[in-house]
């Protein structure tokens, strides 16, 4: 149950802070760090959660860096503690869920991400033709000046029920690896349902104007192909699915509703692409550029960094006034953990993050001899978001443990 209220708040988080209870919309932006804590101390008090390497190492370098930010950075003890929260309670919590779940859990959760995404689809489809005043586009506590970004052609990102637009694509990505992995496995879920949320995922391609998500349902389509490889049998559940997505999607276009969409998104990606190379050059940017400023700047950083906490927006906020030594950006995420902890402890989690994603990844490959295509679908998306995904931004760090816990548990067979 408290897994699933982790889960639920993570969802509903950003309406909470928007719409429901708009002055309290700071304290109600670490709403899930009491949850995750409350349940890693019970899981430790009566042994469920199985101590192993990533967690001991993450444990050090909390060690390290907290006393760190204190005498050596920054110097603010809720900053400090703000940015330790991704390695002392959210990064253990991805194994609190494995010891819990199993593959029948993780299935249930999908079913529900399958009710919830046609509304969601008709919020961001709301959000996209009103302006940015509406109550529907309000900001974080009630702001008037909307949560939106600017897309393209005069019309904003829609942010649907969270605090920011980047939780759309993330929600509907995590979405249609699901959609994916239901038409493709044998496991019972009702077909109006599905087919509903398969309408819901591709209809948010356009309408979300997000370049993100057209490339994770790539990458999801990809993977799901790719599993032929080892079962041939799943050929034509793949065939059946693309007939049916494609003929819906064809069907979209059909309406004005979604044309004016669906060119909003192109001249988006149009605009990339002059700015940014297109494909190869926000691949490039965003993937590669990543590892290669963070080794730069691994190089120029002091020993023990400039402090946790103070790459994130809360934190730059509590600084406020303060005298800060560097301004520190959040663009780049393994950037940002090695200005803030330094070049050796950065590297580290660094390190550990990608050597989780690598081992989930190589696990969920081997698992479907057996038939078990969950974990390796929902890696489609939980690659990227483990490895590499902002854990400064609270709700980005939340899909990501969630993600993570959601394909570990997803490996153990329903036995438990």
């Amino acid at each position: 149950m408290g897994i699933w209220l982790y889960f639920v708040l993570l969802i509903f988080e950003g309406a909470l802070r928007k719409w429901v209870l708009p002055g309290l919309a700071d304290p109600l932006l670490v709403v899930r760090d009491p949850v995750a804590l409350a349940l890693l101390l019970f899981a430790i008090y009566h042994k469920v959660l199985n101590w192993n390497n990533y967690l001991i190492i993450m444990a050090l370098v909390s060690i390290i860096a907290i006393p760190g930010a204190l005498i050596l950075g920054h110097g603010n003890f809720l900053v400090t503690l703000f940015g330790a929260r991704y390695l002392m309670i959210h990064f253990p919590f991805i194994f609190l869920i494995g010891s819990i779940f199993d593959k029948s859990d993780v299935e249930q959760f999908g079913r529900f991400i399958l009710w919830i995404t046609p509304p969601m689809t008709l919020l961001i489809a709301l959000q996209f033709y009103s302006p940015q005043s509406a109550w529907v586009n309000r900001g974080l506590g009630g702001s008037e000046l909307g949560a939106g970004f600017t897309g393209a052609l005069g019309y904003y990102r829609p942010s649907g029920v969270f605090s920011f637009t980047s939780g759309v694509s993330t929600f509907f990505s995590l979405a249609a690896a699901y959609v994916v992995y239901f038409w493709l496995s044998k496991s019972k879920v009702k077909q109006l349902l599905l087919l509903a949320a398969s309408i819901g995922v591709l209809a948010a391609i356009p309408l979300s104007i997000s370049r993100a998500y057209v490339f994770q349902f790539i990458l999801t389509v990809a993977f799901g192909v790719f599993i032929s490889l080892t079962k041939p049998k799943v050929i034509l559940r793949i065939g059946l699915a693309g007939v049916i997505m494609a003929i819906a999607f064809v069907s979209l276009q059909q309406v004005d509703f979604f044309k004016t969409s669906t060119s909003v998104l192109s001249a988006r990606f149009e605009g990339a692409t002059a700015s940014e190379g297109g494909l190869q050059g926000t691949l490039g940017n965003r993937f590669l550029g990543e590892l290669y400023h963070a080794l730069v700047d691994a190089a120029e950083n002091p020993v023990l960094g400039y402090g946790l906490g103070i790459g994130t927006n809360t934190g730059q906020k509590l600084l406020a006034g303060e005298r800060m030594t560097k301004f520190i950006s959040t663009e780049g995420e393994w950037n940002r953990i090695i200005n803030e902890i330094g070049p050796i402890l950065g590297l580290l989690v660094v390190a550990i993050r990608l050597a989780l994603g690598l081992s989930l990844l190589l696990k969920s490959w081997q698992v479907i001899r057996i038939g078990n295509l969950l974990p390796w679908i929902l890696m489609s998306v939980g690659f990227l978001q483990i490895t590499i995904a902002n854990w400064a931004q609270p709700t980005s760090l939340g899909f990501s443990i969630m993600m993570g816990g959601l394909v570990w548990a997803g490996l153990q067979q329903n036995d438990r």
